[in-house]
């Protein structure tokens, strides 16, 4: 597949240093007794990194893509992994975050309506590149925690509250 006009040197340069952020922080951290071997660094504080790390690693690698169709579009702005074909094909879905969600869920439910609101789009003409889609979310007024992270990691951010992602994580390997 082809790349997005988002910076690809950036974008490879921010994917490897997640790499290297995840890596370094899959170290352990405690010792047998639970005491924090890095004293600085709360082990909270490094799950929310490591949390952080791996969801932006999967958003880059969607941003690199060419194009969406609608139900791929739908479904990250939502936070769930793109399924093939149809939602109605499906008994479950994955979030970002590797949890199983119903396919009766609120997200679900979100994904449908989005698909809907996509489907009567004048911008609806099939496959779509990420910087449109996202053009379009902010003329419908949709706005997820996932637009803005995609958003900021694409380095086009608002500077909002992205759910419970550290916002300061995000920005600081945002593609400039």
């Amino acid at each position: 597949m082809g790349h997005s006009s988002f910076g690809e040197d950036s974008l490879a340069a921010n994917q490897r240093a997640f790499v290297e952020l995840r890596d370094c922080l899959a170290e352990k951290t405690t010792d047998v007794k639970g005491v924090v071997l890095v004293p600085s660094v709360s082990v909270a504080r490094i799950d929310n990194v490591k949390a952080t790390a791996k969801q932006i690693l999967l958003v880059a690698s969607y941003l690199k893509l060419k194009v969406w169709s609608g139900l791929m579009a739908c479904c990250l702005i939502n936070g769930v992994l793109p399924v093939e074909g149809s939602l109605d094909l499906v008994d479950e879905l994955t979030t970002f975050d590797g949890r199983k969600i119903s396919i009766g869920s609120t997200a679900a439910h979100r994904i449908r309506s989005d698909l809907r609101e996509w489907r009567t789009s004048e911008r609806n003409v099939g496959l779509i590149d990420p910087i449109s889609f996202f053009a379009w979310c902010e003329e419908e007024d949709i706005d997820t925690n996932y637009v803005r992270l995609f958003r900021e990691v694409a380095g086009c951010g608002t500077g909002k509250m992205i759910g419970i992602l550290p916002l300061a994580e995000v920005v600081r390997y945002s593609f400039n």
